[in-house]
């Protein structure tokens, strides 16, 4: 077993300390450095005989293992972020009107580009157009709003702050603020779970 402490000191340097049960070596590295760059510094020897490292295991099983606080919240945070992905998917491709222009199998390339000006000329708002061949027609296809996505998104983060016992105004903050007993009182769920694993390590 052993145990690895890693920190930032001032100037931009890094330092590390490995403790192993019959020793503890000190190491040094230029910022940046991640397994590479390390330089031994010095090496005491472990008087205690073991690596002094208490492990704080959080909400433990009944196997030892530990639990994280975000296990259950990491699928609505995917949830969260796959519809944030499609919203933008959706405000690249459907947050305009799209125009479209039909024409006729057999008409020329003048009379196409001949109603592409006529349009343009028309429309300050252009914006595409879609060309096929059927009968010569124009016409629109609608704008579509992204409130599907923000009320969906709404809802999950309401989720994650019921089953973190977060205060909702911690993720957004809709009409007027929270009165200050209210504040007061928001953390306590959360300050009651982390007394239970603070006596719980002892």
């Amino acid at each position: 077993m052993a145990a690895l402490k890693r920190w930032e000191v001032p100037g931009g340097g890094l330092e590390g300390r490995l403790f192993l049960p019959d020793r503890v070596v000190s190491y040094t590295a230029q910022a940046g450095s991640t397994v590479s760059g390390w330089r031994r510094t010095n090496t005491v020897e472990n008087l205690l005989g073991v690596v002094p490292v208490v492990e704080f295991c959080n909400r433990p099983t009944i196997t030892g293992e530990g639990t994280s606080e975000l296990a259950d919240v990491a699928p609505l945070q995917d949830a969260v972020n796959k519809l944030c992905t499609d919203m933008l998917v959706a405000s690249e491709f459907n947050s305009f009107k799209a125009r479209y222009l039909m024409v006729d199998k057999d008409a020329g390339r003048e009379a196409i580009d001949k109603m592409v000006a006529e349009l343009k000329a028309k429309s300050a708002a252009f914006q595409r157009y879609l060309v096929t061949t059927a009968g010569t027609s124009v016409g629109e296809f609608t704008e579509s709003t992204l409130e599907g996505f923000v009320a969906a998104i709404t809802l999950l983060t309401q989720h994650v702050a019921t089953m973190t016992q977060t205060p909702p105004h911690y993720f957004f903050l809709r009409g007027e603020f929270p009165s200050g007993e209210s504040i007061h009182w928001s953390p306590r769920s959360r300050t009651s779970r982390s007394s239970s694993a603070r006596h719980g390590s002892g």
